[in-house]
């Protein structure tokens, strides 16, 4: 999804999402430690109050279950409500006003066309569970990237901005790329701190 950019463009997408990635996950760490006192203080969403009074009190159970990330929190929330008949379920913003980095299980530029049809049939299933957010779907399209041996891994494409980078960059980025003792997500992280640490002058 990071790399559906082509060109001169491809870094600054390439940036951003690994910004916005970060932030998100440093956002999910400072929500999922506050203490109960604080989540109970909170606002809830301007729906909550036409909600059941049943609802409500789930909610504020499962905002307070300090078991869980702050953002399994919200996927379980939002699980209940999805549950809920169509009278009573609020409904969602309409397309469009979503902000932030496509998500759903999207593939890279050139990966169908390279992925065995067993892994691709795999991607397709989680992609069409109505079940998964679309966070979970490309969570679970990741960790099966993960899991690619090296053979496949060697026929991927690169991400476009690596053929403008200097030649000893381009070769380590690629052996990191094809690490399999990374997650696909780490990978990606640590190619982000290595493109962000170049000088200048070297960057695509």
């Amino acid at each position: 999804r990071i790399f559906a950019f082509q060109g001169s463009d491809s870094l600054e997408i390439y940036i951003f999402w690994h910004s916005f990635q970060q932030k998100h996950e440093k956002s999910d760490k400072i929500f999922s430690s506050l203490p109960v006192e604080i989540v109970d203080k909170l606002p809830h969403p301007p729906f909550f109050k036409n909600l059941p009074k049943e609802t409500q009190e789930q909610i504020k159970q499962i905002r307070r279950d300090k078991s869980m990330s702050w953002h399994e929190r919200h996927q379980k929330i939002h699980a209940i409500i999805d549950a809920l008949p169509d009278d009573i379920r609020p409904h969602h913003p309409p397309p469009g006003r979503h902000r932030g980095p496509p998500r759903g299980g999207e593939l890279p530029p050139g990966f169908e066309e390279v992925l065995p049809e067993d892994i691709m049939q795999k991607v397709n299933d989680i992609r069409q569970n109505s079940a998964l957010s679309d966070e979970k779907k490309q969570e679970k399209v990741e960790d099966i990237l993960s899991s690619l041996p090296v053979e496949i891994l060697e026929k991927l494409p690169l991400p476009p901005f690596f053929e403008h980078l200097p030649d000893p960059v381009r070769e380590k980025l690629t052996q990191i790329h094809r690490d399999t003792s990374l997650s696909w997500r780490e990978r990606h992280r640590k190619i982000f701190d290595i493109v962000e640490s170049l000088p200048e002058d070297q960057r695509p």
